[in-house]
C-alpha cells in the first residue's frame, strides 16, 4: 500500500471513520476483482479503464490514505544546539547566522558545519512519525516520535 502525504499546518479535520478502501487487483490468470467500494468510485468497466496498460502477471490496487501533518524546519548548530524556526526564510536566515566550528580530535581538526534540517511530522492512526527531506535521518524511514493514547 502507498500513503499519499497531503495537508498543511493547519490542524485538519477528523477523518470519516469506516473501511471505505476501494480495491482492484488483475490477475491474467483468473481474471480481474474489485470490491464494491472500487465499483462504486470507478463506475467505468475496470478492463476498459486500464486497457493499453502494461500488466505483469497480477496488478494491485491499494488504498491511497491521506494523513494530516505539519511542517517544521530547524537547524542544528555544530556545536549540536538546536534551534527551532517558525518558518523556512526564518530557517535559512539564522543558518546563515551560524558560524562553522573546528573541532580536533587527537592529531586531526575538522571542520564541522551547521546543519539545515527539513521535516514532516504525520499525524497516523498508531502515533505521530517524522519524515525528514534534510536532517541526520534523512535517508532512513520515518520513524514514531509519540505513540497514540
Amino acid at each position: 500500500m502507498r500513503a499519499i502525504i497531503s495537508g498543511n499546518a493547519l490542524e485538519q479535520p477528523e477523518a470519516v471513520s469506516g473501511i471505505d478502501y476501494a480495491v482492484c487487483y488483475l490477475d491474467l490468470q483468473w481474471g480481474t476483482f474489485s470490491n464494491t467500494v472500487w465499483k462504486t468510485w470507478f463506475a467505468s468497466d475496470t478492463a476498459t479503464m486500464l486497457e493499453g496498460g502494461d500488466h505483469s502477471t497480477i496488478t494491485f490496487f491499494g488504498p491511497c490514505l491521506q494523513f494530516p501533518y505539519t511542517t517544521h524546519t530547524t537547524v542544528i548548530a555544530a556545536d549540536g544546539q538546536v534551534h527551532e524556526y517558525a518558518d523556512r526564510s526564518e530557517a535559512i536566515q539564522g543558518f546563515d547566522a551560524l558560524l562553522p566550528q573546528e573541532v580536533s580530535s587527537r592529531s586531526q581538526v575538522q571542520t564541522v558545519f551547521p546543519q539545515f534540517c527539513y521535516y514532516h511530522e504525520v499525524i497516523c492512526p498508531s502515533g505521530v512519525y517524522r519524515l525528514e527531506f534534510f536532517g541526520p535521518r534523512m535517508n532512513e524511514r520515518g520513524y514514531p516520535v509519540k505513540e497514540a493514547a
